[in-house]
C-alpha cells in the first residue's frame, strides 16, 4: 500500500505547524440548547493541545459546522456537511482545514430483515447504502489531502470501521474495526470508547471518546482525545483528525 513520506504541505501549514510537536489533541463539543428539544444543531468543537479543557487546557483550535438546516434536522448522521478547522478560539481565526462529508443513505440493522414485510422498503435503501457509503474529503485550501470512507456494505454490522486514503486514492490507514456493543457505546457514562488507527495491522494512533458526565450525555457534549503515538507525518495527522470527527458525527453524536 502507498504511504506518504513527505509533501510540500509540511513546510507551511497555515498555522498548523504546531502538529510537528503535538502528540495529543483534546476535543470538546460545545453545548447547544436546541439539542435538549431533540433538534440536531450545528456541531461546534473546541480543541486543546496541552490537556483537557476541564483540567485547565488552553484552547488553540476551533471547529464549526456548516450545512443545510433541513437536511441536518431530518437526516441527522446521513446529512452532508462541511466542518472547518480554525486556528484560534472561534470562527474569526484563520481557516486551516475543511472536512467535507457527502450525503449517504442509512445502513440498516440486519435484524430488520427477519420481517419480510419490510423488504420492499429496506432492500432499495440497502442497495443505495452499499453503492454510496459515508465519505469525507479532507482539504487544505483547495488541495485535497485525502479521503475517509466507511467500507462499502449494505448492513449495519454493529461496528465502527473506516479507511483513510491519500490524495491518490490509495489506502494508507485503517480506523477500527470497533464493536458498537461495548460498554462505552451502550452507556457513555460508564466507560471510554477507544478506536485504534492502524497501518498494516500495526497501531499508529488512537481515537478515544472518554467517559462522559450525565450533564454531557443529556446535552450531547462529547469529549474525545486523539493520540498520535509519535506519528510525524503531518498529512496523516490531519487525516486522522478528520476521521475522528467522522466517528463523532456518525456514531458517538447519535449515541451521546
Amino acid at each position: 500500500m502507498a504511504q506518504i513520506i513527505g509533501t510540500p504541505h509540511q513546510q507551511d501549514m497555515g498555522g498548523l505547524d504546531m502538529f510537528e510537536s503535538v502528540e495529543r489533541l483534546f476535543v470538546k463539543q460545545e453545548f447547544a440548547a436546541m439539542e435538549l428539544c431533540g433538534i440536531e444543531a450545528k456541531n461546534r468543537y473546541r480543541i486543546c493541545t496541552d490537556k483537557p479543557e476541564n483540567e485547565g487546557g488552553t484552547q488553540t483550535m476551533y471547529v464549526g459546522e456548516s450545512g443545510e438546516a433541513c437536511e441536518r434536522i431530518c437526516c441527522s448522521a446521513c446529512r452532508s456537511y462541511t466542518l472547518t478547522l480554525y486556528k484560534g478560539r472561534d470562527t474569526s481565526g484563520t481557516p486551516a482545514l475543511t472536512f467535507e462529508k457527502t450525503f449517504h443513505c442509512p445502513m440498516m440493522p440486519w435484524p430488520i430483515l427477519l420481517y419480510p414485510g419490510t423488504w420492499p422498503f429496506v432492500c432499495p435503501i440497502m442497495c443505495c447504502a452499499m453503492a454510496k457509503p459515508p465519505e469525507m474529503a479532507v482539504r487544505e485550501g483547495s488541495t485535497l489531502l485525502g479521503t475517509i470512507m466507511d467500507p462499502p456494505g449494505p448492513l449495519f454490522c454493529c461496528k465502527m470501521d473506516s479507511i483513510i486514503m491519500n490524495a491518490s486514492g490509495n489506502q494508507i490507514l485503517h480506523v477500527g474495526p470497533k464493536s458498537m456493543c461495548s460498554c462505552g457505546m451502550c452507556c457513555p457514562c460508564c466507560g471510554e470508547e477507544k478506536v485504534p488507527v492502524t497501518r498494516d495491522g500495526t497501531e499508529v494512533a488512537t481515537i478515544t471518546r472518554t467517559a462522559l458526565s450525565c450533564e454531557e450525555v443529556c446535552g450531547k457534549m462529547n469529549r474525545f482525545e486523539i493520540d498520535f503515538r509519535g506519528l510525524r507525518d503531518l498529512t496523516e495527522k490531519k487525516l486522522i483528525i478528520a476521521a475522528a470527527f467522522l466517528l463523532d458525527t456518525q456514531y458517538w453524536d447519535q449515541k451521546g
